[in-house]
């Protein structure tokens, strides 16, 4: 079981990153309006010097919601698209589109517990002014899907507790709170990490990640 259903969730995955037509989802408002859709990032969108700048600029926007800070190049980020975006079985990643068609953020999936049939959400970034909730029923709708279509049985996220506009908006997609972890910081050079330390109290720790279950 634990075979088949790796084998199903790499497959689905790597069938979409890698399909010449765009595989694209509806966004719709609670009135069922279309307000703007899903667009799975894939192969054909590593040589879009528009894309890869994109995801640059949005990366160095949103620096204080990664574990890691460190200054974005179009090089590296070209590198990250190949290997940890294309390269990883379990992880995709869908452009936020508005009616226009213009990219307004990204919504993702990773980290596949193929024995206990769950996945984290990944990669929530707002990159310019859109209509508004449109983040909002575009993370809805990615969970819907990851349900229906990958059968997921449960999905998962953390985030930074000390965001709380983030967190706001988990809420309003059907989170709860699970439990904070406490984290420690460790530079190196011009590098910040966050990483997890569970022998820090987390009433003490610097930073914590708040881990949200889907309700």
């Amino acid at each position: 079981m634990l075979q088949n259903y790796q084998k199903f969730v790499d497959s689905e995955l790597d069938f979409i990153k890698k399909h010449t037509i765009p595989y694209t989802l509806i966004v719709r408002n609670a009135n069922s309006d279309i307000i703007g859709y899903l667009e799975a990032i894939t192969t054909r969108d590593e040589k879009d010097n528009a894309v890869i700048k994109d995801l640059k600029v949005w990366r160095e926007k949103n620096q204080q919601a990664f574990p890691s800070q460190f200054k974005v190049t179009l090089k590296g980020t070209r590198s990250w698209f190949k290997a940890q975006l294309i390269g990883k079985n379990d992880r995709i990643l869908f452009f936020v589109k508005d009616l226009d068609g213009n990219r307004v953020g990204h919504v993702g999936l990773y980290r596949f517990d193929y024995k206990k049939h769950t996945c984290e959400i990944d990669n929530v970034i707002r990159g310019s002014k859109s209509s508004p909730g449109i983040m909002t029923m575009a993370l809805t709708t990615l969970i819907n899907w990851t349900k229906n279509e990958l059968k997921t049985d449960n999905i998962f996220l953390t985030v930074f507790s000390d965001n709380p506009k983030a967190i706001k908006l988990y809420r309003r997609c059907g989170f709860i709170d699970h439990k904070l972890i406490p984290l420690e910081k460790k530079v190196s050079g011009k590098v910040i990490n966050w990483e997890e330390n569970y022998k820090i109290d987390p009433k003490k720790a610097e930073r914590s990640y708040l881990k949200m279950i889907l309700s």
